[in-house]
């Protein structure tokens, strides 16, 4: 399980062209949140990587078009837990994007049940 914030992807996507190189057949998930749909950086190579991998990636957008009917706003627990699969025992958490964003999605994570152990993060944050 992936979760981006815009220029937080790009971690997540040097993962994700790994696992294709690797063949690598496990499910994954990449929730992808960005302002607007024309700030997602990289889509059209992310969208390409669904045909070497079994990828559902989940666009959230904080300001969708008129007719968007993808999800909406933030990271929340109600987001994540709609295209979350039924099983998630042993699910691993990459979580990559910018402070406010990484601290809601591991509470978020939490509220879910999901242990710290299981939560990766890196922050896209001035230094």
């Amino acid at each position: 399980m992936f979760v981006a914030g815009g220029i937080g992807i790009a971690p997540i996507l040097s993962c994700l062209r790994t696992l294709a190189d690797r063949g690598d057949p496990r499910p994954v998930v990449l929730y992808y949140a960005n302002d607007t749909l024309e700030r997602a950086a990289h889509a059209a190579e992310i969208d390409a990587l669904r045909a070497r991998l079994h990828l559902r990636i989940v666009p959230v957008l904080l300001h969708p078009p008129a007719g968007w009917d993808g999800e909406r706003g933030y990271v929340t627990r109600e987001v994540l837990d709609r295209h979350l699969p039924a099983c998630r025992r042993g699910l691993e958490f990459f979580v990559c994007g910018p402070k406010p964003m990484t601290a809601l999605v591991e509470r978020e994570l939490h509220a879910l049940g999901v242990s710290a152990w299981h939560v990766r993060t890196e922050l896209f944050d001035l230094v």
